[in-house]
């Protein structure tokens, strides 16, 4: 064991003592404002969200997902992020327009909707009032030969496509790991075989994805309801 250095066995351990308690707590959801920065700590499992006095004002009836960045991440995982974005938001708004559909009009449209003038007339056109914008702070990934870890940054904010006026927006920090902390011989090869096979699943970014999409989202209001325009996600 003595080509894994004091350390890196310190670091892992406190990484697993992390990812244990971030494993065993339940998401919180607060009240928050543009500069709470509370979620940068990701083992607190901690959505902040804050719900505007527009939003219930003129209640989105429709929400197309705008593009997001791809220079941090790629195109096919903004693809996956702006998917399941999309499907999330059919639990809680009447019409969603994902992104094959969103591609579609804005070439058969000849839209641009980097532009606010692009976006009216989106909303014209397509007759969707509400638009989606998702930042990706970061995906990160951490491999530490018996022992593995991912994290995942996203924020969202809904904005009314006439005036960009914001009506609600959340940010969340997800993560996960695998491996095991090289206190002996037998360890070893375990975490060898748990870290390699946690780094090379295909499906752990879109489970991640799905996870962090769908705890951002519990915090705004299901709109498909009655009531729903005042009353927000309290199932965690």
């Amino acid at each position: 064991m003595s080509w894994i250095s004091s350390c890196r066995i310190r670091k892992i351990l406190v990484a697993l003592s992390i990812g244990l308690t971030a494993g065993c707590a339940q998401v919180e959801y607060r009240q928050a404002t543009h500069d709470d920065k509370n979620n940068d700590m990701p083992f607190e499992r901690i959505v902040n969200y804050d719900i505007g006095t527009n939003f219930y004002r003129t209640p989105p009836r429709c929400v197309v997902v705008l593009p997001s960045p791809i220079n941090q991440i790629g195109v096919s995982r903004a693809k996956i992020i702006e998917t399941a974005l999309a499907r999330q938001l059919t639990f809680r708004v009447q019409r969603v327009i994902g992104p094959d559909e969103r591609d579609r009009l804005i070439r058969d449209l000849a839209l641009d909707l980097d532009t606010s003038s692009g976006r009216q007339r989106f909303s014209n056109l397509a007759r969707c009032d509400t638009a989606i914008v998702i930042t990706i702070s970061g995906f990160e990934t951490t491999f530490a030969v018996v022992w593995a870890s991912a994290s995942l940054s996203l924020s969202t904010r809904m904005i009314r496509l006439q005036d960009d006026v914001e009506l609600w927006q959340a940010a969340h920090s997800a993560s996960r790991s695998d491996g095991t902390a090289p206190i002996s011989p037998a360890s070893i090869p375990v975490g060898l075989f748990s870290a390699g096979r946690f780094i090379g699943d295909r499906d752990m970014f879109p489970s991640m994805v799905d996870d962090t999409v769908r705890r951002l989202l519990t915090s705004l209001p299901d709109l498909r309801t009655p009531n729903g325009s005042r009353l927000a996600g309290k199932k965690f």
